[in-house]
């Protein structure tokens, strides 16, 4: 009581803002449209990346300039990396789901533009959530091997590329075999400094389970009050049990019922 009433003081003297009162739960029904409201910000903003500058509407690089918190927890995340491999032995991170509607791949984008803007470091962001047909999509550049073509195409500012890969011909199983994965990393590595890739839970995901291993590193991204406890321990394990390494976990859309700046201080 006496810790809680000295943070309340102290935040009070720091800012002249008021303490806003605790909100109320959200009806039933905004409860039950979370979800599909989150794939829908999502297809937005990929859609957005993926045309033309005249022609782009607000992207997640928008999005992080305009919102403190996300702009606070990329800077955060990339600072704690950098922070902890110096080196630049990581360069290829995996954002791991773990219930649907979770931020991750929105998570993802934000944290590959972020970098790419402040580096001049190449970053290419890789999203295994979206099925496209390359075919379909204007590339910049491509590479790739016998019927497998990868296209890229520079995305917004900085040095971020977005990659479309297409399932043809049967093809995609045999990419997801051990050493397909490790040429195409070796492609990537080539031509690029950073990989940024997006997916689904590794339980749910062979797309996933199959990059677990093979990156450098995984950002496991949980959705606050929705993602269940049990969940998440069992992704954890199944990450580690094929072999991945988890570098951290992010607690996507946590509600502050008082300001964070109390939250720090407790």
């Amino acid at each position: 009581m006496g810790k809680t009433f000295e943070a309340l003081e102290r935040a009070k003297k720091e800012s002249s803002e008021n303490i806003p009162d605790v909100p109320k739960d959200p009806p039933d029904g905004e409860i039950e449209s979370l979800t599909q409201k989150a794939k829908q910000e999502y297809r937005e903003d990929i859609a957005g990346l993926s045309k033309e500058p005249q022609e782009r509407k607000v992207t997640a690089s928008a999005e992080v300039a305009s919102n403190p918190v996300a702009m606070e927890c990329c800077y955060d995340l990339r600072t704690n990396l950098l922070t902890r491999h110096p080196d630049d032995t990581i360069r290829s991170i995996l954002f791991a789901g773990t219930s649907p509607g979770d931020g991750s791949s929105t998570l993802a984008v934000n944290y590959a533009t972020l970098l790419s803007q402040n580096s001049r470091r190449m970053v290419l962001l890789m999203d295994l959530n979206v099925e496209t047909d390359c075919s379909q999509v204007l590339n910049d550049d491509g590479f790739g091997e016998g019927q497998r073509v990868f296209r890229v195409k520079k995305v917004g500012p900085g040095n971020l590329y977005l990659l479309v890969s297409g399932r043809e011909n049967g093809q995609y199983g045999e990419f997801l075999e051990s050493d397909r994965i490790d040429q195409f990393l070796k492609m990537i590595y080539e031509k690029f400094d950073y990989l940024i890739i997006a997916a689904h839970s590794v339980s749910d995901s062979s797309e996933a389970s199959a990059f677990c291993s093979k990156v450098d590193g995984i950002i496991m991204v949980i959705l606050s009050g929705k993602t269940r406890r049990q969940i998440a321990i069992k992704a954890k394990e199944t990450m580690e049990d094929i072999g991945g390494k988890l570098l951290g976990v992010v607690l996507n859309r946590r509600k502050y019922y008082i300001p964070e700046s109390i939250y720090r201080r407790l």
